[in-house]
């Protein structure tokens, strides 16, 4: 009975020594099960997270875009004024030009009447007195033939 006693009591034993490793190995699953949903909520966070950030980027650099196409816009806006002004400028210097020509053509064709005026008077001037020289030549030639044709009647006659 005596050996009974100890197997019984070595029994007892081993099965406290099994619920206590059982106990642990509970322990340590409950542990390690608390650990891994802690590493999943802490995963769960840290993608979260990352989505946050990642869609603050695409929405940063999308309010970038935008304002970079609204300064294009705005560039090429303003480059077609500018040279919608640069026509309108060009164009106005064209009509400046053309209407200083026909000024000057104007003016060119006034003083070159003038002096077309001028020298016709200054050449009548100088046809009267070369046809008075002329006349007075002819005359003064006539009046020397008429002496000479006086004194010559006067001689012969």
């Amino acid at each position: 009975a005596k050996w009974k006693g100890e197997v019984v009591a070595g029994i007892k034993g081993q099965a406290r020594g099994y619920k206590l490793v059982a106990n642990r190995v509970a322990t340590n699953e409950k542990t390690l099960q608390d650990d891994a949903t802690a590493e999943a909520a802490k995963h769960a966070a840290a993608k979260v997270a990352t989505e946050a950030a990642l869609q603050a980027m695409e929405d940063e650099q999308g309010r970038r875009r935008a304002l970079w196409r609204a300064a294009v816009s705005a560039r090429r806006s303003e480059a077609a004024a500018l040279a919608a002004n640069l026509t309108q400028t060009s164009t106005a210097l064209e009509t400046q030009r053309t209407a200083i020509k026909d000024e000057q053509l104007q003016s060119l064709s006034a003083s070159l009447a003038a002096a077309k005026a001028a020298v016709l008077a200054a050449l009548g001037g100088v046809t009267e007195r070369v046809q008075a020289a002329v006349s007075g030549e002819e005359a003064a030639g006539s009046a020397a033939l008429s002496k000479a044709s006086a004194a010559e009647a006067a001689t012969l006659g």
